[in-house]
């Protein structure tokens, strides 16, 4: 039964489109819910958890519990079976690109039923009928098999357990269940031509301009798309923060021929999502796919990112969401200190403002300024796309020119990026929180990546950050001065910083403080060894190869570097070139960037007071 049950999980809470999101979702109801069945040796576990005000728990539980009597009553619908498959083949397949997620797959099946099952597996699934998947439902989810767990808020209404039970047992009687209505299957798309082996990447141009980067992978059945585009947070004030991140949610929130909800079937239905994000110095849009399913995904995709129509009601939800992430970072440990770090560090400049945005200047966006800021940036100049997977070159750039044709190049030229200026002094800003721990952050001014000096920098990175690193043996292992500590090299297009973090006991902040900056004044002498940097380099170097396994990593590696005119060769000519680093040289650069009184310095204070 365990094939059935995966797909049961899928079915009721698996994405956008699945059951419980569709149902239990909303202001009068739950906030998060999901569905996930864990099978172990002697007894499996299936699970549905949601996350919703303590008000709205009477209305959640009769929602999660008539979407499970719905589907025990009438079982799936032939797409909601189908698209399940897909998903399940989907996640199945894109864990094996890596050399740990092939060893994890062939654990887990060893494990549970013999690892040359695995040759059979995927057409076992194909095989499942919408009647097996209604009867384990029917077997498994009864009230007799049910442990209801309620984390209850301090001060709610007591209710007892038999209460609980009763009142989940009751909603069943309660309810008219209707079958889910049919939706027509869509007709199989014809698969793209696989590569004939690894090859180096390329680059290629659109008849519109539009740069295509195409790089073929052998392995996985698997192939990745990405949209990029310069600029949009480079080109933000705050008085509209946060509206880069705002518009490439809301693109994915409906176009002018499919709803919102529409998009989501469609991609859940192919087995994947479409994501977007937005850096400092470009923004855009990634899919991961099953190779067999790239021409509707790249369809799929082409439509969000040229065709958006930003409906109201998502423009409010997203700007919900968002306004949302931006009041939890205020009690982040982690994210509050960065934030504050480089909104001094970088005074007047784009690179100060936070991703999010403020809860003032994305509250105040309108449906007209995303449009606009739409308008203005995607636009065929300074686009790139790129192909990375399990495709020949010659596919990937006619499937790609027959959807991004249309895109047009910008009514006017762009005004030049403002300058960044460094610190000339000492800045420390602070914030205090009652609690006992403290969080600290420090940046040096540095070079962006395409200096000569950054893969030095970077090298520093491995040399003082990790398990092994120095600021962590001194600082936590030695001193005890830290619960985390580690250093980053941040550099983007226009500018860089070395940053290191640290958080400690707030009784702790002062010697912690001082200890962080005298780490970062002791890199020019003794604070590191030849050893340490025999070690940074190893590290440097596995990691990258390590995770540019998947197409997904390689696409983006291949696009900063394209979009921080480096070269589409950087990584492996920085892999190269950090090897060639000599302990003195490090301790030069060290000397050079990191020992100034230039600094940036922005704590998040606790109380250290005994209670």
């Amino acid at each position: 039964d365990e094939l059935a049950l995966d797909a049961l999980a899928s079915i009721l809470g698996a994405g956008r489109s699945s059951r419980l999101y569709r149902e239990v979702i909303g202001p009068d109801a739950a906030s998060s819910v999901f569905a996930y069945h864990w099978p172990v040796e002697d007894i499996g576990i299936f699970f549905v958890q949601a996350s919703f005000n303590e008000s709205n728990r009477n209305e959640v539980d009769r929602r999660i519990v008539r979407e499970i009597e719905r589907i025990k009553r009438h079982g799936p619908s032939i797409y909601e079976l189908q698209l399940a498959k897909n998903v399940v083949e989907s996640q199945y397949i894109l864990g094996l690109q890596t050399v740990l997620g092939q060893a994890r797959a062939l654990a887990d099946a060893e494990a549970n039923y013999g690892y040359r099952a695995m040759g059979t597996r995927l057409a076992e699934l194909n095989r499942l009928t919408a009647r097996q998947v209604q009867a384990v439902a029917r077997a498994y989810l009864r009230a007799e098999n049910l442990t209801l767990y309620h984390y209850q808020p301090t001060g709610a209404a007591e209710i007892t357990a038999e209460q609980a039970l009763a009142m989940v047992e009751g909603a069943v009687g309660e309810l008219e269940l209707a079958a889910e209505e049919e939706v027509p299957l869509p007709a199989l798309a014809r698969t793209v031509a696989s590569a004939a082996g690894d090859t180096a990447p390329r680059e290629l141009s659109l008849s519109n301009g539009v740069s295509l980067l195409v790089e073929e992978r052998t392995g996985a059945p698997v192939v990745t798309a990405g949209v990029y585009f310069r600029g949009g947070r480079i080109g933000e004030s705050s008085r509209n923060a946060g509206i880069t991140k705002l518009m490439t949610s809301v693109m994915r929130r409906g176009t002018n021929t499919r709803t919102a909800e529409a998009i989501d079937r469609e991609i859940e239905f192919l087995g994947t999502q479409i994501g977007s994000f937005a850096a400092a110095d470009y923004f855009g849009f990634e899919l991961t796919i099953l190779g067999k399913n790239l021409r509707p995904g790249l369809e799929l995709l082409t439509d969000v990112v040229l065709h958006p129509s930003f409906p109201e009601d998502e423009i409010r939800r997203a700007k919900g969401l968002q306004m949302s992430a931006i009041k939890r970072s205020f009690d982040s440990s982690s994210q509050r200190p960065i934030q504050l770090l480089y909104a001094s560090h970088y005074g007047n400049h784009p690179y100060a403002l936070p991703s999010n945005g403020y809860t003032s200047s994305v509250d105040a966006l309108t449906r007209n300024q995303l449009m606009s800021w739409w308008k203005n940036w995607v636009t065929a100049d300074e686009a790139l796309i790129t192909i990375v997977g399990d495709i020949t070159a010659d596919e990937a750039k006619r499937l790609v020119e027959k959807h991004f044709d249309s895109l047009a190049e910008r009514d006017s030229a762009l005004a030049p990026d403002p300058a960044l200026i460094p610190p000339q002094s000492r800045i420390q800003t602070v914030e205090y929180r009652d609690r006992k721990q403290s969080a600290i952050a420090v940046a040096f001014p540095t070079v962006a990546m395409s200096h000569e000096d950054w893969p030095g920098l970077r090298l520093l990175q491995d040399v003082t950050s990790g398990l092994a690193g120095t600021f962590f043996r001194e600082l936590r292992g030695k001193r005890s001065l830290a619960y985390v500590v580690y250093a980053r090299e941040a550099s983007r297009r226009d500018g860089g910083a070395f940053v290191g973090y640290l958080a400690s006991d707030a009784s702790k902040e002062e010697n912690a403080l001082t200890a962080l900056i005298g780490e970062f004044g002791r890199l020019d002498e003794d604070g590191f060894t030849a050893d340490d940097v025999t070690r940074a380099k190893a590290y440097f170097a596995g990691s990258t190869r390590i995770r540019l396994q998947t197409n997904s990593s390689r696409a983006g590696e291949l696009a900063e570097s394209w979009m921080y005119g480096l070269g589409i060769d950087f990584t492996d000519r920085t892999l190269e070139r950090v090897q060639s680093i000599s302990l003195q040289q490090l301790r030069e650069l060290a000397a050079e960037y990191l020992q100034g009184e230039n600094y940036t310095t922005a704590i998040v204070s606790g109380n250290a007071e005994e209670e």
